[in-house]
């Protein structure tokens, strides 16, 4: 699982080069931070990667570090969720129980931003 987790990091990095400087966290997937850091003129974007079928999600406690972390830096936190393609969703966007912040796969798809929405 985290092979995949991993690949998907270095697929959206790459990605992501063609419009941004881009950094790969060094603590990805350990410390409530986000995995990557992507700047573009002035546009920041953190981005935690979710590759799953069946939707993003996230522990409650990642979760909550993540708003965290976004609130003290001052940049948008985003879930990149890989599915057939990329869908780039703002935290706020996740449904909230005690122990999870996920979307189901249609909702995502439904609600998630395509790169070119990015830029």
């Amino acid at each position: 699982m985290a092979n995949k987790g991993i690949r998907a990091e270095w697929e959206l990095m790459r990605l992501l080069k063609q419009h941004f400087c881009v950094i790969r966290s060094a603590a990805s997937g350990k410390s409530g931070s986000p995995d990557i850091i992507a700047f573009n003129k002035g546009l920041v974007y953190a981005f935690e990667v979710k590759h799953t079928k069946n939707g993003p999600s996230l522990p409650m406690k990642q979760y909550l570090q993540l708003k965290q972390w976004a609130e003290r830096a001052g940049v948008t936190v985003m879930v990149a969720w890989k599915n057939k393609q990329w869908y780039f969703l703002p935290l706020e966007v996740l449904r909230r129980t005690k122990t999870r912040a996920h979307l189901k796969a249609e909702d995502a798809q439904r609600l998630g931003l395509g790169l070119e929405q990015l830029l």
